[in-house]
Order: C-alpha cells, then sequence, then structure tokens
C-alpha cells in the first residue's frame, strides 16, 4: 500500500494496573539480581559467567582452574575473588560500580539506583494523595545526598522502596485507580497508569546505568507499549517542528501488527518517514541511542528532552 493510502495511527495499548505492577516488579527484581553479586554458594569452586540479559560478551560458561598454589583442579583464593565479581566490576580494585559515569550526563550510578528509589517514593505520594516531589530542589538534593553509598545500600534502598509502591498499589480500589493525578513538569494521568510508569522507569534507567544492558534487550511487550505511548506525547507537541511517520521493520511490530505505521510530531506539513526496528527508534525517541540503524531520507528531526 503506497503511502497515500496507509493508515496512520497510534493504537493506545492498556493493561489492567496490576499487570503492570507486577511487570514493574519482575523487571526491579531482574535489575537487582543483575547488580548483586553471587552468593557465596555459587562464588566457587569455579568462576561464573554474567548473568545473560546483561550481555556479557565473555560469557562462555566457567573457568577451569589451572592448578597453580591451589593445586590441579582447586580454585585459589585469587580465583575465587575474581568468580565473586559480577564481570562488570572489573578486577580487585576497580573504581566502585557505583561511582562509575553512567549514559545520563552528570550522574553515576549511584545517582540513576537513587533516582529509581526515590521514584517510587515519590509514586507513593501520588498514591496517598501527595504532590510527587517537594519541590524540584528538594528531588534533586535527595538524589545527590543519596548518590555517594555503597552499592548495597543503593540496592536495599531500590528493594525497599520498590516493596513500599507494591504495598500501596496493592490497597487501591477500582475506584481508585480510576482517580487522576499531577505528574512532575504540569502532566496528568490516572492512578492505572502508574504501574506502567514505574515499569518505565526501572527499564529505560537500567539502560541509563551503561552496564550491559542496551534498548536492544527491552522486553519486547515493553517496547511495543513505550513506543505508542511516546508517539501520543509527542503528537502535536510544539517542540517538534515535523510531521514524523515511524515505520516500525522487521524484527518487532511496533503497535502489535507487523508493519503498522505511527504518526507523531506535527500535525501537517510534509512527513519525514523514520524507519527502524522498535528497539531502534524507541531508543531514538528516549534519547537512548538506535540511532544508527534507523533509516531517514534528510536528518532525523529533533526531538524535546522528556
Amino acid at each position: 500500500m503506497g503511502l497515500a493510502g496507509a493508515m496512520l495511527t497510534v493504537m493506545t495499548v492498556t493493561m489492567p494496573p496490576a499487570q503492570d505492577a507486577a511487570r514493574a516488579r519482575e523487571a526491579t527484581g531482574r535489575l537487582l539480581a543483575a547488580l548483586s553479586p553471587p552468593s557465596e554458594e555459587r562464588s566457587a569452586p569455579t568462576a561464573q559467567a554474567a548473568p545473560a540479559d546483561l550481555g556479557n560478551p565473555a560469557a562462555t560458561g566457567g573457568a577451569r582452574s589451572t592448578g597453580g598454589r591451589g593445586g590441579p583442579g582447586r580454585t585459589g583464593a585469587g580465583e575465587r575473588d575474581r568468580a565473586a565479581r559480577p564481570w562488570w566490576a572489573g578486577p580487585p580494585g576497580a573504581e566502585p560500580v557505583e561511582r562509575r559515569p553512567s549514559l545520563l550526563p552528570g550522574w553515576t550510578v549511584g545517582h540513576v539506583l537513587t533516582h529509581l528509589a526515590r521514584n517510587a517514593d515519590a509514586l507513593v505520594n501520588l498514591v496517598n494523595g501527595r504532590p510527587m516531589y517537594a519541590g524540584e530542589t528538594r528531588r534533586d538534593d535527595d538524589i545527590e545526598r543519596g548518590a555517594g553509598r555503597p552499592l548495597a545500600a543503593l540496592l536495599e534502598d531500590v528493594r525497599t522502596a520498590s516493596a513500599r509502591l507494591d504495598a500501596a498499589f496493592g490497597e487501591l480500589t477500582e475506584a481508585d485507580w480510576r482517580r487522576t493525578v499531577e505528574l512532575r513538569g504540569g502532566l496528568t494521568d490516572r492512578l492505572s497508569g502508574l504501574p506502567f510508569r514505574r515499569w518505565a522507569e526501572v527499564e529505560l534507567h537500567r539502560v541509563d546505568l551503561g552496564l550491559g544492558y542496551h534498548v536492544d534487550d527491552l522486553p519486547r511487550d515493553f517496547v511495543d507499549r513505550q513506543l505508542t505511548a511516546l508517539a501520543q506525547r509527542f503528537a502535536g507537541h510544539p517542540g517538534i517542528a515535523a510531521a514524523i511517520e515511524l515505520r516500525p521493520g522487521s524484527g518487532g511490530a511496533g503497535t502489535g501488527s507487523e508493519g503498522a505505521l505511527i504518526r507523531t510530531g506535527a500535525p501537517g506539513g510534509e512527513v519525514v518517514a523514520v524507519s527502524g526496528s522498535p528497539a531502534a527508534l524507541l531508543g531514538w525517541l528516549t534519547g537512548r541511542g538506535g540511532t544508527r540503524s534507523l533509516r531517514v531520507r534528510g536528518s532525523l528531526p529533533a526531538l524535546p528532552p522528556l
């Protein structure tokens, strides 16, 4: 079908909020597991491969001991220490992972993890009828103050804050889910939209950690929904000068229908068609890479920050 006859639409995919809350909880569990060091039972006697979803290029199975001072077939103390460290942690003495720069300008890994914890608390505030944050300065100060903690403390903060949010979601009634709340930046949404927003926070900020998890690793159903959600958000946005047509290519269906077209950006004018995998399109819309694999005639339109 030619361009003139193609159907340009943004399909809204909604799920029960309890199901989205479960997906956010699962995503949080995967993030925590990926950043937690292996248990002692797993760390000896052989080296452990990195979690597969962290994208370790060297994850080819446990390394066989070559003997040495530990004797043939035995693992020495140095090898056990290496085995207890995730692949991204580097050798003993390397800079602690929580102090490393993340992919977000000016933020370390510690900043990103602290933000994830405080975001969970902010959503609890909305559930309980309070403002999301007590001001932008307070939000930034809380993140800065918590960013320098050790990794174990950061992960525990994310874990306990996420549990508080799960508990708050679990107390909501059908009528509660329909209540409208005001988000940061003046956006509004129903409470029923918060679980998916939390899922998006966890998935996208896990990419931002810069520890081997990329937009191509995002769950397919998340990519599909977030792609259309952002297309809706950018539709008619005053900061976008061009009319944009997203064309998810083979390897994924951005709207649940292979090859369907998604219209966003300016309501009129010449259309700029952008083609690529759903993950690459999502990477572009969120400012998280993937643009090299996109196909566009001319330059990619400028997008406002999220």
